[in-house]
């Protein structure tokens, strides 16, 4: 099983996020979206740093194609196209 750090911060409408797996790391920088939404790259990314693999995403608020949601408000937000 590999273990994924994610960071995300807001400020002054800028949302960073940093993805860190075993040494390899990215960042991305986007506008921010609602409050604690990670930006759609975020997906992308990981992917990248881990290769095509089962993954899921905890607190999820939407559901996205290649992964599982877990979440109070998974169905709330819709899903990410």
């Amino acid at each position: 099983m590999k273990i994924i750090d994610i960071k995300l911060t807001n400020f002054q409408g800028i949302s960073s996020l940093e993805i860190e797996l075993d040494g390899k790391s990215a960042s991305i920088y986007a506008p921010a979206r609602k409050h604690s939404e990670k930006p759609g790259e975020a997906r992308d990314k990981i992917v990248q740093l881990v290769g095509d693999l089962p993954r899921i995403e905890l607190f999820a608020r939407q559901r996205a194609p290649g992964w599982d949601a877990w979440g109070d408000e998974v169905d709330r937000w819709g899903d990410c196209l």
